[in-house]
């Protein structure tokens, strides 16, 4: 297990395997919101989604250093997380600021 410490958010990068990949807590947290879902679903809904499933991975007193509008460190790590697995095949893009994960229809 590894931890880094970004600002002053620890970030912990154990991942969790799924079938072949492997997956942070956050990246599965994502992933699990998207399979639920049966249509593309816009970023903003994801945020709202991931919070509630797991508010202890999200915490809004803690703003993004690089962000010029102070947006939460963790909405930054969702967006990064969701490139992640889409380069693992795991979610798709259908169209800008929307998400579906790969084995849902639609």
């Amino acid at each position: 297990m590894s931890i880094i410490i970004y600002d002053k958010m620890l970030y912990n990068c154990n991942r969790i395997k799924l079938g072949e990949h492997h997956m942070t807590k956050l990246e599965e947290v994502i992933h699990s919101v998207l399979v639920v879902s049966k249509t593309p679903t816009e970023l903003s809904k994801i945020y709202t989604l991931v919070k509630a499933a797991s508010p202890e991975l999200c915490d809004d007193t803690i703003p993004c250093s690089w962000c010029p509008y102070k947006h939460p460190k963790w909405q930054h790590q969702v967006s990064w997380d969701l490139q992640h697995l889409k380069r693992q095949g795991l979610v798709k893009s259908p169209g800008k600021g929307y998400w579906i994960a790969s084995t849902a229809k639609g």
